[in-house]
């Protein structure tokens, strides 16, 4: 198994925004460079089976441009990635797919920073910026300290590859 774990592209600041924080979406730079770094994994010939999402706007809209540009099915959303999420409960959203399969999870800060270490085994949160990526294989299936990290790119990079 293969895990994408992918950070929501730039959102509106809290401070600009009036509505809850579940339904702060993406900026238009957010979301226009969100399109330019999947068109780039597009052409590097990413292959994803399914892509799991926070349901909070910004993740939301993140794993739909996602999909859109690398021609995935439409993104499941599940509570398992949004704010405050932790690893035994991706682990269970997880523990139904295929060994074989490889899943883009769409989330949030610090949650993913959490949720890295808790696959590759390491003692501290591993950060993610707004957009970026990181590629962790597994052998079979996804555990706690079972991963291996394969790459770990910020968005300024991914977006190069178009």
């Amino acid at each position: 198994m293969i895990l994408y774990l992918v950070r929501h592209a730039v959102a509106m600041d809290r401070e600009d925004w009036d509505s809850s924080d579940e339904s702060r979406p993406l900026t238009d730079e957010g979301a226009e460079r969100m399109r330019e770094a999947a068109r780039g994994l597009a052409r590097t010939g990413l292959a994803v089976d399914r892509i799991l999402s926070s349901p909070f706007t910004r993740a939301r809209q993140t794993a739909d441009i996602l999909a859109k540009e690398l021609d995935r099915p439409k993104p499941v959303l599940t509570d398992a990635l949004a704010c405050g999420c932790s690893g035994v409960g991706a682990l269970r959203e997880l523990a139904e797919l295929k060994s074989d399969e490889s899943v883009m999870l769409v989330g949030h800060e610090p949650d993913l920073g959490h949720l890295a270490a808790f696959f590759l085994g390491a003692a501290r949160p591993l950060p993610f910026k707004k957009g970026a990526m990181m590629a962790i294989e597994f052998e079979c299936r996804a555990g706690q300290g079972k991963g291996r990290i394969l790459w770990y790119l910020p968005t300024k990079l991914i977006r190069r590859l178009t």
